[in-house]
């Protein structure tokens, strides 16, 4: 099994409860921050019930990343809900 370099494996593809189970989490990390009525717990949550549909109807959605500075670079590792894992590089980091 191949691990991107900011340590995401491959895995499995997720089942619905597990997004679920993962979406909530990152949504009481955003409430224990923030606070449950501020603006960005409630929009993570719109997204996520987006993503839920969008799941529901066969699509591949992000599940979480991970993001890292290589060689003045700038990148994130993306778990899609299919268990792949994508880079993307946001350019170099001043």
């Amino acid at each position: 099994m191949n691990t991107s370099r900011s340590g995401i494996a491959p895995r499995s593809p997720f089942t619905y409860d597990e997004l679920v189970k993962e979406y909530n989490k990152q949504v009481a990390a955003l409430e224990k921050r923030w606070g449950e009525g501020y603006f960005y717990p409630v929009q993570a949550r719109k997204a996520f019930d987006q993503r839920l549909n969008m799941f529901d109807c066969g699509e591949v959605v992000e599940v979480y990343s991970s993001n890292y500075i290589e060689d003045g670079s700038s990148f994130d590792d993306v778990m899609m809900s299919d268990g792949t894992v994508k880079t993307i590089c946001y350019g170099y980091w001043d």
